[in-house]
């Protein structure tokens, strides 16, 4: 019987951050033909989430929908 569920989403149990920043980056890419680097990402590594996808997308016009 599954008791319990861990979400790591900080790279604590597993090294999930190069998983998560080829996700934005293809995403961005893919469906806005916005260029994200790593160093974009890094800079609001740790910002809480909707202020990191404003801030990444900026230049998005249909923000609301993104996040």
């Amino acid at each position: 019987m599954l008791k319990a569920i861990i979400f790591d989403l900080d790279d604590t149990l597993t090294q999930t951050r190069q998983t998560q920043y080829n996700t934005l980056k293809t995403t961005a890419k893919r469906f806005y033909n916005l260029e994200i680097s790593d160093s974009d990402i890094d800079a609001l590594y740790g910002t809480p989430y909707r202020e990191f996808m404003q801030l990444l997308f900026r230049q998005c016009d249909d923000l609301d929908n993104i996040i």
